[in-house]
């Protein structure tokens, strides 16, 4: 046994501004990992406990184990879990799930020397009292409650002395379960996946607390590329329940595909929305401790991605303390497999039996994206990068550099190619978010695609040719998928704006704008850091579209505010990620809209009298970042 200093001593704020939250060293003695048993993966599919006279019982026991979150660079890590008693530790714990009203009756021993286990998240949930089950070392606690409410929930474990699940880096991370309660009413049977994202840290700052820049992400214990891959079929309805148990904020983006929202969790309540209140996105903010039930289909063949938008929850783990440090190749062909990590879900889409690939229609368009690289500047702002439109029948010069890449508008159903080139030292692959197209063409290296023929990159001096047939009108945008902290922070995204066949492009009422981190961590608007941006004209009885997008790397916790003299307005929110929401959902509400990584809104606005609006673009604690004049005329 060795010692570890205290665990953490830590100053913390949630990502939505809460009271600061103060806990009390605890020093652990951490077993050698070779003493252990191992933990399995535990992929949630199976509900464990047994039934009898309409109690179900479910036996845990918490105990140290040898956890494996990657294979080749975090192997038979000391962890806490859960078991089932008599079976293997796991990661995450046993499912424990039931039908509504079912009484359950939970038995839980702490194999942990030496610490006192909290157990929270094992009650009825129709209420905002929680239980909390305390359970010394070596000793057994039963408790018992009725599962009142139905939904997607979750128990979890501490030894730390949290009485939330924010910041649980250490040791107890991992003392995590779902806690589904079933409809009472018999319903058909409707398959389900659950996903469980979780944190650990191996390293701490010097006020005791865990460094964030030594975090590493599990969905279902494990971290990509050895997460689940998942295998559909075109046409496929896929319902998913993701459970955030970790410490910090995850906008999860699908790629290719639009997802339907149907409930949401915060607090230990769970809220099952009515059809008219449902949802489309294709990307969604799920806070700490917080659920969400989604469906989907996935109608286009190919290999996809599921992930966390988030970048810094992408990174490669360089290296676990105390594992080997050897390098480890990164071949540009097997990015996504060699060079991510972290909160990413492989997903491969077979074609239906009959179904046949549908080949490019003839472009009706035409255009050329050159990717241009400024790697000279000596200073800490680091390398520029940029996506340029080529105007005309020359490329834009190689020294050519923008504040932010260029715009892009296609028009819905038109055929378009986009030739894009590469004019940098380096090689590049680009997404285009939110846009339902081929999986060849999404931008993900080595994963888009068929067997045979996956994304390649865009290697220097080389070119790739992308077929876009927008189905729909909608504000989109596109960035890099390749070395994405550098490239994308270099400036490397852009916006993409697709019209109805009939629509024109009215500059004048028609405003976008892009929010991105620089080299050095700063927010930007449209490409500039400026905290006053230059002012826009607008005119009092005149509606405006708003198209607002949050690419940044890692300022998950935007909001936004329209304000007149210090009060926000009213505004209309007409679509999210470029899906049009339906009429009942389009009515005016105070202009005040959260706003994550990866995420894009339309807003509408009509002035009603002369003065100045302003756009506000403020942090997690409400502190104003930049704000945007809009000067009303008459």
């Amino acid at each position: 046994m060795h010692a570890l200093a205290p665990l953490f001593a830590m100053l913390i704020a949630s990502p939505q501004a809460s009271p600061v939250a103060k806990f009390v060293p605890v020093a652990i003695s951490v077993p050698a990992a070779a003493a252990l048993p191992a933990a399995r993966s535990n992929d949630n599919r199976t509900s464990a406990g047994t039934t009898r006279n309409g109690v179900h019982t479910l036996r845990l026991v918490a105990q140290w184990t040898a956890w494996t979150l990657q294979s080749k660079r975090a192997r038979n890590l000391p962890m806490l879990a859960f078991a089932e008693e008599g079976g293997a530790p796991s990661i995450p714990g046993p499912v424990l799930r039931v039908r509504q009203g079912t009484r359950v009756r939970v038995v839980i021993r702490s194999a942990i020397p030496g610490l006192t286990l909290v157990v929270r998240g094992l009650d009825g949930h129709d209420s905002d009292v929680r239980d909390s089950v305390v359970v010394p070392s070596g000793a057994t606690v039963e408790h018992e409650f009725a599962a009142s409410a139905e939904g997607t929930f979750y128990y979890w474990g501490s030894v730390t002395g949290a009485t939330v699940p924010l910041r649980r880096y250490g040791y107890d991370g991992q003392l995590n379960g779902a806690f589904v309660v079933d409809a009472a009413a018999p319903a058909p049977v409707r398959s389900d996946r659950i996903f469980m994202i979780s944190l650990w840290s191996d390293s701490s700052n010097a006020d005791g607390s865990f460094s964030s820049a030594r975090e590493f992400w599990a969905i279902n214990g494990k971290s990509w590329p050895e997460t689940e891959r998942l295998h559909y079929t075109q046409g496929d309805s896929v319902r998913w329940r993701i459970i955030n148990t970790s410490a910090d904020v995850h906008p999860m983006h699908l790629h290719g595909f639009y997802y339907r929202i149907d409930a949401h969790g915060a607090n230990g309540r769970d809220t099952l929305y009515a059809p008219a209140a449902q949802r489309m996105a294709v990307t969604e903010k799920l806070t700490p401790g917080t659920t969400m039930q989604m469906v989907w289909s996935p109608n286009r063949a190919g290999g996809w991605v599921f992930h966390c938008h988030l970048t810094y929850h992408l990174q490669p783990i360089d290296r676990i303390a105390g594992q080997d440090t050897a390098s480890h190749e990164h071949d540009p062909a097997l990015h996504t497999e060699q060079h991510m990590a972290g909160l990413v879900l492989g997903i491969d889409v077979t074609r239906a039996k009959g179904r046949v690939a549908a080949a490019p229609s003839a472009a009706a368009r035409r255009l050329r994206l050159v990717v241009h690289s400024d790697s000279t500047i000596a200073d800490s702002a680091g390398p520029r990068f940029a996506a340029i439109l080529q105007d005309g029948a020359h490329e834009p010069a190689r020294d050519s550099m923008q504040a932010m890449s260029s715009r892009i508008v296609l028009r819905q159903g038109e055929p378009t190619t986009i030739t894009l080139v590469n004019q940098t030292r380096e090689p590049t692959s680009i997404h285009w978010h939110g846009i339902e197209l081929e999986s060849y063409y999404d931008g993900v290296v080595g994963v888009g695609g068929m067997p045979g023929m996956r994304t390649p990159p865009v290697m220097p001096a080389d070119s790739f040719e992308v077929h876009i047939t927008a189905p729909r009108a909608g504000t989109f945008m596109y960035h890099t998928h390749f070395e994405d902290v550098r490239q994308q922070n270099g400036g490397l995204y852009g916006a993409f704006t697709v019209l109805a066949p009939d629509a024109t492009l009215d500059a004048a009422h028609d405003l976008t704008f892009m929010l991105a981190n620089t080299a050095i961590g700063l927010v930007a608007l449209n490409g500039s850091t400026a905290p006053v941006a230059a002012p826009l004209m607008l005119q009092a009885g005149q509606t405006y579209r708003l198209r607002i997008a949050n690419i940044s790397t890692g300022s998950p916790n935007l909001q936004l505010r329209l304000m007149r003299d210090s009060v926000a307005v009213p505004w209309r929110v007409v679509a999210k990620d470029g899906f049009n929401r339906p009429a009942v959902q389009v009515v005016p509400r105070t202009a005040l809209q959260p706003i994550s990584n990866g995420e894009i809104y339309d807003f509408e606005v009509t002035p009603d009298r002369a003065g100045t609006l302003t756009i506000e673009i403020r942090g997690s604690r409400a502190q104003l970042i930049i704000s945007q004049p809009l000067h009303v005329m008459p």
